[in-house]
């Protein structure tokens, strides 16, 4: 469910995706909190200067991906081109 899958989330890499008329963007967070299950709210900090934010603010629309133990190091490095 959403919240035992929230409960689990500390300290988690997830990877933000964004996509719509203002083009592709992702950037990678730890900073993802639950904010309520009922509706399924996530609270997603972006830093204002970062690359991903015109695109992120503008689609207005994200996704959150949590990525398990030991999956970071498997992001292809032509996700984000500022990498």
């Amino acid at each position: 469910t959403y919240r035992n899958g929230m409960a689990s989330l500390a300290a988690a890499v997830n990877v933000i995706a964004t996509d719509g008329p203002s083009g592709r963007a992702g950037f990678t967070a730890t900073a993802v909190t639950s904010v309520t299950d009922d509706p399924p709210t996530l609270l997603v900090c972006l830093n204002r200067a970062s690359s991903a934010a015109p695109a992120v603010m503008e689609n207005k629309v994200v996704s959150v991906n949590a990525l398990a133990p030991g999956h970071a190091p498997r992001i292809p490095r032509g996700l984000f081109p500022e990498w």
